[in-house]
């Protein structure tokens, strides 16, 4: 019998290799873990099924919580006495949640369809990654994994986003009283937005690479380069000069002294719900009360919003980098290096001033305002840090590049 002949695999220092088997290392065991948990959830299902027990999602008459909703650092907790009027409207509520789904075959083939750019990116993810880990991202030309699992992830979250903000027409909210019933929709896609991102940015520096490797026509992909690059600084700017001119205005309104409210944004990690609920400036146990909090965010979030901005521009001057030819140099390194630091910076930032921040909504309201917990940003989708690591992974890869000696 023959032996099959190993397959060919690239040159690849030792210590970036190790860097590249432990990000595969990670991922396995964020697969494992989540199959585990399925697998655990299933086996308690089915155990509380034989013994007759009868333990519903939801909240009950008996048990009156019901969820938590996530501003950045902080959340609030529904319950049956701050959002419903009499206990007759909270039985209705429970009857309509806990009622048993009735879906049509196509609700059930959309559900099922819906699963499949996940699971898509799993397999990608996996595909890329094991390559790495083999030593075969450029033999084994990687990038279309990347490319793939990006493009199809990135249309994946954007039509779910759309599906539940958008074209929803129940919400939890239905039902209940309260500051909650006044929603805004919140226009916020950069969470769901980045890896498919990073995906695709890196799968173009690996085929910009390979071309000019293999001294092929890289204009057209170089351009593309460029093209991303043009989108990520267009759409972080729109976004952070959105936000701060907002808030801005809302700081003037409320340090004149006019009785307005300022808008909060609510998101949460597994939900793709987003949106702005009012801080009511009747809860406010006071005007300077009132004037104090939305100053003291409005300082907080300043430096994070400069230090995040300036984080995404190291980014794509990297990319631009790249799309002339430049890869694994100095200053590519630098780059992706100082935008890291800046993202960790925002975080400690961020996070440290959210201890703070709810004793200030716990002091200066009362109703739902005034009952604030403590969390960190990355519940909400909102942790500059775990965009750090995602950089991380991506600098590795550029890393695996056969290193330069442009100087910068």
């Amino acid at each position: 019998m023959k032996k099959r002949e190993p397959k060919p695999t690239d040159v690849i220092p030792e210590k970036i290799h190790k860097r590249l088997h432990l990000i595969y290392f990670i991922l396995k065991c964020v697969i494992a873990a989540t199959v585990f948990l399925l697998f655990w959830r299933t086996i308690v299902f089915t155990f509380e099924k034989i013994r007759g027990y009868d333990i519903p999602e939801s909240a009950t008459e008996d048990s009156p919580f019901l969820f938590h909703q996530y501003c950045g650092t902080f959340f609030v907790e529904f319950d049956r006495d701050n959002s419903f009027a009499s206990d007759a409207d909270y039985s209705a509520y429970l009857d309509r949640i806990n009622a048993p789904a009735e879906q049509t075959a196509v609700q059930k083939a959309l559900g099922y369809l819906g699963m499949v750019p996940s699971l898509v990116l799993i397999g990608c993810l996996i595909l890329a990654l094991r390559s790495g880990d083999k030593k075969r991202i450029f033999c084994g030309r990687a990038w279309r994994y990347f490319l793939f699992g990006g493009i199809l992830y990135a249309l994946g979250n954007l039509y779910t986003y759309f599906k539940v903000n958008i074209l929803r027409k129940t919400s939890y909210f239905d039902g209940m009283i309260g500051v909650f019933t006044e929603r805004r929709h919140y226009f916020q896609i950069y969470d769901v937005l980045v890896l498919p991102f990073l995906m695709i940015c890196g799968a173009f520096v690996l085929i910009m690479y390979e071309k000019i490797r293999e001294k092929k026509d890289s204009a057209n992909t170089s351009k593309t380069l460029k093209a991303l690059s043009a989108v990520i600084a267009a759409g972080t700017a729109g976004f952070i000069l959105w936000r701060l001119g907002v808030r801005t205005y809302e700081l003037i309104r409320v340090m004149k002294g006019d009785e307005y409210s300022v808008w909060l944004p609510f998101t949460i990690m597994e939900d793709p719900l987003r949106y702005m609920c009012r801080l009511p400036f009747e809860d406010a146990v006071s005007p300077q009360a009132y004037r104090n909090v939305v100053l003291f965010r409005y300082l907080r979030d300043l430096p994070v919003f400069a230090m995040t901005g300036t984080a995404v521009w190291q980014f794509v001057k990297m990319l631009l980098n790249t799309a002339k030819g430049e890869f694994n140099t100095k200053r590519n390194r630098k780059l992706l290096r100082n935008a890291m630091l800046l993202l960790i910076g925002a975080s400690l930032i961020l996070n440290i001033a959210g201890l703070f921040e709810t004793g200030l909504f716990n002091r200066s309201f009362n109703g739902i305002f005034g009952n604030t917990t403590y969390t960190m940003a990355l519940r909400a989708k909102t942790e500059p840090a775990l965009f750090a690591m995602l950089l991380w992974f991506f600098g590795t890869y550029l890393q695996a590049i056969p290193e330069e000696e442009t100087a910068g």
